[in-house]
């Protein structure tokens, strides 16, 4: 995959699941390189890395939550 076509999926994953901190980095990434002359071999290592980190972040939030945590967030909610 392209630097480019892998940025670009990156950045609509973390738009589509709400992944601001994920985003925040991505752009770290590139402003980096673009205009603090970081190497581009390094920057792709931080992206594939930032790829597993997404991919684990996005498993979390498709876990449903089970009873404790149900009656955490709503106390007043039967959950039997």
């Amino acid at each position: 995959m392209s630097t480019v076509s892998l940025i670009k999926e990156l950045l609509s994953k973390c738009i589509q699941h709400d992944l601001a901190e994920q985003q925040d980095t991505l752009i770290n990434i590139m402003d980096s390189v673009l205009y603090h002359d970081a190497s581009p071999a390094f920057a792709r290592e931080q992206l594939d890395e930032l790829w597993a980190d997404i991919d684990v972040e996005i498993e979390l939030l498709s876990v449903p939550p089970d009873a404790e945590e149900i009656s955490l967030l709503n106390p007043t909610f039967n959950v039997d």
